[in-house]
């Protein structure tokens, strides 16, 4: 077992913990757990079974690996599988080990498997995304769409000049949406029609305000454009001087495209995203 423990993430503000459908949300767990059956010297991995069934066909997996054959001993879900019965006996079609950071959907949440500082693997949900690199690749998980462009905006309500939240605006041919870049700040724009909003472009060096924290919006080559977290922490009073008058509301983006929100998107999504979709995402330096 590694002696050093879980160790760290590197901004940990991107995740929020799992419930309890992840029965186990780390690679120490998952250690206990195997050496509880069999005193066989093995690697942890993480991985994902594929199964021959138009059903459920993804399951992501623990798995159990000789050091000196390099064959899979056993494999344990990672979550919670009510319909345990219903894997018997069905063919496994391909095996992937994950060696890298990579976000992955399952029963339509959106997850992060994260290598930390002692190199163990821990599952958390994703709460922000900061890189448009990532959000292009979370978005372009939808095989119907092709992601033209996306780009962090100030997002405000056009009857009164509010704040909202800070969003990627992501754009397709035909229509656009807003994904918030923290999920704490959804319920901002919960009451908010799409047709009633405003955006406003984010420029490289600008500090804007993401959940309750100040961050800077940045940029390099490898992660395009990405917010960096401050030491400062945003109130209130601090969202409140964001608004802005409404004569000096930026204009409405073009009308021949279709704005809507993180809520009617997921839903169009959870209509069309299969629980197997995974992309990888570049590690945080």
């Amino acid at each position: 077992m590694n002696e050093l423990g879980l160790g760290y993430v590197v901004q940990p503000e991107q995740y929020a913990m799992v419930d309890d459908d992840c029965v186990l949300a780390d690679s120490i767990a998952a250690r206990k757990f195997f050496k509880q059956y069999t005193d066989i010297d093995g690697l942890i991995f993480l991985g994902s079974l594929y199964y021959a069934t138009l059903q459920n066909a993804f399951m992501p997996v623990w798995l159990l690996v000789n050091v000196k054959t390099t064959k899979i001993l056993a494999a344990v879900p990672i979550f919670r599988i009510n319909n345990i019965d219903f894997y018997d006996g069905l063919q496994v079609t391909k095996t992937t080990v994950i060696s890298h950071d990579t976000y992955f959907y399952w029963n339509r949440q959106l997850y992060a498997v994260v290598f930390t500082s002692t190199g163990e693997m821990i599952i958390r949900k994703v709460r922000c995304i900061l890189s448009a690199s990532d959000m292009f690749g979370i978005a372009s998980l939808d095989d119907d769409v092709i992601i033209e462009r996306c780009y962090p905006v100030k997002v405000y309500d056009e009857n009164n000049g509010r704040f909202l939240a800070i969003c990627w605006e992501i754009e397709t041919e035909n229509a656009y949406w807003f994904e918030t870049i923290c999920a704490d700040d959804d319920v901002r724009l919960s009451h908010t029609k799409a047709s009633d909003i405003i955006s406003y472009p984010i420029s490289i060096g600008d500090t804007v305000i993401i959940g309750d924290d100040y961050f800077t919006c940045c940029y390099d080559k490898v992660f395009d454009l990405y917010f960096k977290k401050t030491a400062f922490k945003a109130t209130e009073t601090d969202r409140a001087k964001e608004d802005i008058p409404l004569k000096d509301s930026p204009p409405k983006l073009p009308q021949l495209k279709v704005a809507f929100f993180k809520e009617k998107r997921e839903k169009e999504m959870k209509e069309k995203i299969a629980p197997s979709k995974i992309v990888a995402f570049h590690p945080k330096k």
